[in-house]
């Protein structure tokens, strides 16, 4: 068994494209557990692209994985909303570790969230009610 891998899912949004992406990208900066840490890192291309990648990493996610790396892609789609495209690399420390599906799947619930008060709000107080879930985006990764 591969220490090592990448699982994509892609998946559609009702909001359009740069509402979701700026959210995302506001979320991602919020503050996480003490015992995680998030990079985000991003170059001025992938802006316009709406490109992100996440190197996510604590103290519970290095017991399974050595790297753990969320890049996350948002594109209009042609009759309003978006289409997203969430990929995770990962390396296990060990064979036994299964792959991170969890993770993503967890994650697009999240993200449908994130979709589902943008477009029931239609405001700028976005991020401030996602807030309010009950885990922070980053902190899905805290205990895989």
């Amino acid at each position: 068994m591969a220490l090592d891998g990448v699982l994509t899912r892609d998946f559609d949004v009702e909001s359009p494209v740069d509402k979701f992406f700026k959210a995302f990208l506001e979320i991602s900066n919020l503050p996480v557990e003490d015992n995680a840490t998030a990079v985000v890192t991003m170059d001025d291309g992938n802006l316009e692209e709406r490109k992100v990648k996440i190197k996510i990493s604590s103290v519970d996610i290095s017991k399974c994985y050595k790297k753990l790396e969320g890049i996350i892609t948002v594109t209009p789609k042609n009759k309003g909303g978006s289409h997203v495209i969430w990929t995770v690399e990962y390396e296990k420390t060990r064979p036994e570790i299964e792959d991170p599906h969890s993770i993503i799947d967890t994650s697009i619930k999240y993200f449908q969230g994130i979709d589902a008060i943008l477009v029931k709000e239609r405001d700028e107080k976005i991020v401030k009610e996602i807030w309010r879930c009950p885990r922070n985006f980053l902190n899905l990764f805290v205990d895989p």
